[in-house]
C-alpha cells in the first residue's frame, strides 16, 4: 500500500498534507474491515478509531513506519550527522576483564 501511495503522491504533485489525509483514510478503511463490530464514534478521525477499537477489543496497536530513511534521499548530507549522533547515544559496555 505504501509504495503505491508514494508513487501516486509524487506523480500527482500533491502536498504532504494530502498524503497524510489519504494515509489516514486508508488506515481507517483497513481498521473498519478488521474490526467491523466496533462502534466508531467518529469514523473520519484515525486517532478516535484506534481508541474505539482498543477500548472494545483490548488489542494494542503497533505502528511500524518503514520509510524512516526517506529523509536521506532528499538530504544525503544529513545521513552522516544522523548516524554519528545515533552512535554517540549507544552506550557500549566496558570491558570487565582483569589484566
Amino acid at each position: 500500500m505504501t509504495a503505491n501511495m508514494l508513487t501516486a503522491y509524487y506523480s500527482r504533485g500533491g502536498n504532504v498534507g494530502e498524503l497524510i489525509q489519504r494515509l489516514e483514510r486508508l488506515s481507517i478503511r483497513e481498521l473498519k474491515k478488521e474490526y467491523p463490530d466496533v462502534d466508531y464514534f467518529d469514523d473520519t478521525d484515525l486517532i478516535e478509531c484506534l481508541q474505539d477499537s482498543y477500548q472494545e477489543t483490548h488489542r494494542p496497536f503497533i505502528i511500524i513506519i518503514d520509510e524512516w530513511d526517506c529523509i536521506f534521499r532528499g538530504f544525503p548530507a544529513m545521513q552522516e550527522k544522523y548516524f554519528l549522533s545515533e552512535s554517540a547515544m549507544i552506550e557500549r559496555p566496558k570491558s570487565t576483564a582483569v589484566k
